[in-house]
C-alpha cells in the first residue's frame, strides 16, 4: 500500500501535467475566438459541448461520467469566458 505522501506526490505530478494541458487548451481557445471573430460566430455552441461530453463519458461508469461532465462544464465555462474577454478587446 502506498503512503499518503507517495499518493500526494503522484497527484502533484498529475496536477503539473494537467496545468500544462489546460494552458494548451486555452491557447487553442484563443484560436477559436480568433476564428469566431472572423466569422461572426457566437461563443456558445451548446451542441458542440454536449458532443464532447458524450464522447468523453461514453465508456465510463455512472460515477466517472458524472464527474467528467462536471469537470468539462467548468472547463467550457472558463473557455467561453476567455473567448468573450478576447473578443471584447
Amino acid at each position: 500500500m502506498k503512503t499518503l505522501d507517495e499518493i500526494r506526490k503522484e497527484i502533484d505530478e498529475l496536477d503539473d501535467k494537467f496545468v500544462e494541458l489546460f494552458k494548451q487548451r486555452m491557447a487553442l481557445s484563443k484560436q477559436v475566438a480568433d476564428s469566431k471573430r472572423a466569422t461572426s460566430t457566437a461563443v456558445l455552441n451548446s451542441s458542440r459541448e454536449q458532443d464532447i461530453i458524450d464522447r468523453l463519458t461514453e465508456n465510463e461508469d455512472e460515477i466517472n461520467s458524472e464527474y467528467i461532465e462536471r469537470l468539462y462544464r467548468h472547463i467550457f465555462e472558463l473557455s467561453r469566458d476567455y473567448q468573450k474577454r478576447l473578443l471584447e478587446k
